[in-house]
């Protein structure tokens, strides 16, 4: 997995601009909600193609350039699972990404399994066993450490390879707007 830091608000201009055609986007965070009501953001991941960008909240202050790309109408955010990160995103940044494509609500909608985890969904698709025993670590404890970055990379370039396919499933089958709808629902709540 190759992943690039985002650690500056020259870099996160750059990033995003560079990756303004594009129409889909994978998108996962960490943070901490071990000994606070509210989750704290920790990270924030992305990946339009293959490479993972890794951004980190705590280095960069231009956050609104962040929020108006999670909330392009033209750009469709991969997602796996987005209860908690909707959480993060609300806090954080104010707003709900949109238009959202749930992963997990796409393998229920195509039968391929109710409530599957990343981890399963990867060993499905790709039949690589990917590790998650840095789910727990100090995500706000800098310098982050290699296996954290490797993790927080994982989470999305299988993501965007995967989201993918199942979001052209989904379109072949008619079955797009049922899984768009639904995720849709979980941002008015």
């Amino acid at each position: 997995m190759t992943h690039q830091r985002i650690e500056t608000d020259e870099a996160l201009r750059t990033l995003l601009e560079r990756h303004a055609g594009e129409r889909f986007v994978a998108v996962d965070t960490e943070f901490r909600r071990r000994d606070t009501f509210c989750p704290q953001v920790a990270l924030l991941q992305l990946c339009w193609k293959k490479d993972a960008y890794l951004i980190d909240p705590s280095k960069v202050s231009e956050i609104e350039s962040v929020a108006a790309m999670l909330v392009n109408p033209v750009l469709v955010k991969l997602i796996h699972s987005p209860s908690e990160d909707l959480e993060v995103f609300n806090r954080w940044l104010q707003i709900i990404p949109t238009p959202l494509f749930d992963t997990q609500r796409a393998l229920a909608v195509l039968g391929r399994g109710f409530g599957l985890g990343y981890r399963a969904m990867v060993e499905m698709y790709t039949g690589d066993v990917i590790s998650k025993e840095e789910t727990n670590s100090d995500w706000l404890k800098r310098p982050l450490t290699d296996r954290q970055l490797g993790y927080a990379a994982s989470d999305v370039t299988y993501l965007r390879q995967i989201g993918e396919q199942l979001y052209a499933a989904c379109a072949e089958s008619q079955r797009l707007s049922w899984v768009l709808e639904d995720t849709a629902r979980l941002t008015l709540g």
